[in-house]
């Protein structure tokens, strides 16, 4: 149990902290950019598309506003399921009048998931202080878990490559649960499971669908680092700390 301090405001008793990944852990656009450039060479092996226009229009479809160097707000990725990335994929596919073009696009996902986890480092950049303050956390005692929209065991190949796995007491990925976010069923899982009660547990995300699960969750306190994802209006409506990152957060 510790106190928090963040902001000149005080968050007493807290037992765990829950951090979201993308965007959290890891810089979003150096993760992201890299991993669906990959998949999208994947793709176009699999399909025969060969044209820049095709990949700028496969890596713009998923998620990258390649213009802007930058993750769209309205995501697919960062804020919503594989699933929902690749069937983004899967309409451009579609209208290449690809065949077969699920199987085709599930299969460059597993390919690139492959190279990717050969060649983990080339995709992350941790975000500056986090590894100073899972440290502090855990010297008080005070447990610390990943809830992420991307697969568990991916998300615990990344974190060990990070060299963070004896920080964390539970990972947690969307195909851990029925409900993945903004549901609350993952934070729900991970209080259950060390054993935690919601008001003791604080939340840091980069996105609404972080702060929405953490208010929906009943949590202590939900932080946010803003970002490409974030949704301003939407983030009026929910509860909500916005720290600058995590270099000023002390623990006592």
């Amino acid at each position: 149990m510790a106190t928090l301090r963040i902001n000149n405001r005080e968050f007493k008793e807290v037992e765990l902290c829950v951090f979201d990944k993308d965007g959290t852990l890891v810089d979003l656009y150096h993760y992201w950019s890299v991993m669906l450039d990959l998949r999208a060479e994947k793709i176009m092996a699999l399909t025969g598309l060969s044209s820049s226009g095709d990949k700028t229009a496969l890596v713009e479809a998923m998620g990258i506003d390649l213009i802007g160097q930058r993750i769209k707000p309205t995501g697919p990725v960062g804020l919503f399921p594989r699933t929902v990335v690749q069937k983004a994929a899967e309409d451009i596919l579609n209208q290449r009048q690809i065949l077969n073009l699920h199987e085709k696009c599930t299969q460059a996902f597993l390919l690139a998931d492959e190279h990717s986890q050969k060649n983990l480092k080339d995709l992350l950049k941790l975000k500056p202080g986090i590894t100073e303050l899972l440290s502090r956390l855990k010297k008080e005692g005070v447990k610390s878990a990943v809830a992420t929209s991307d697969k568990t065991d991916r998300t615990e190949k990344i974190i060990d490559a990070l060299g963070l796995s004896h920080y964390f007491d539970l990972i947690v990925g969307f195909d851990s649960v029925s409900n993945p976010k903004p549901h609350p069923e993952s934070l729900e899982l991970i209080n259950n499971q060390l054993n935690i009660q919601p008001k003791k547990s604080v939340i840091f995300g980069d996105t609404c669908s972080d702060m929405e699960m953490g208010n929906r969750a009943g949590y202590l306190a939900n932080f946010i680092l803003q970002s490409d994802l974030t949704d301003d209006k939407k983030l009026t409506t929910l509860e909500h700390h916005v720290i600058d990152g995590f270099q000023d957060i002390t623990v006592t």
